[in-house]
């Protein structure tokens, strides 16, 4: 997760009224779009992977956590609004990636959520050339 945000706000900007501008990172889209369809995370999946789950596919996991980030913080629409906030406040009072998750997620529709994700990914990724 981490590394999502990482890649997100190595780009990020903001407005002259501190409004979070989203600007394209091309090398984590790249890194984003070269992940198969068959090896890509689901959001729930890669929210809870161990250091030593991350550890066996770095490239694999910062790109697809990239994704999420980026749908995260540019769809603070329900019903997505404040999830990722929540995400992280369970994480500062001390719960595992687990139960954060759950705190933050758990009362959304997981196949949704995988959809709005896939379709996020086709938007913002899979246009990047090569």
């Amino acid at each position: 997760f981490v590394s999502g945000n990482r890649g997100f706000f190595a780009v990020a900007s903001w407005d002259e009224h501190g409004n979070l501008q989203a600007n394209p990172n091309l090398a984590m889209a790249r890194r984003a779009k070269a992940v198969p369809p068959g090896l890509r995370f689901k959001p729930a999946q890669l929210m809870q992977l161990s250091a030593a789950e991350w550890a066996e596919k770095p490239e694999q996991a910062e790109g697809e956590a990239w994704i999420l980030v980026h749908f995260l913080h540019r769809n603070e629409i329900p019903p997505y609004e404040g999830r990722l906030r929540r995400y992280l406040q369970a994480l500062i009072q001390g719960e595992d990636r687990a139960a954060a998750w759950q705190s933050a997620f758990s009362d959304l529709d997981q196949g949704q959520l995988n959809e709005a994700v896939v379709l996020h990914r086709k938007s913002q990724v899979e246009k990047v050339p090569d």
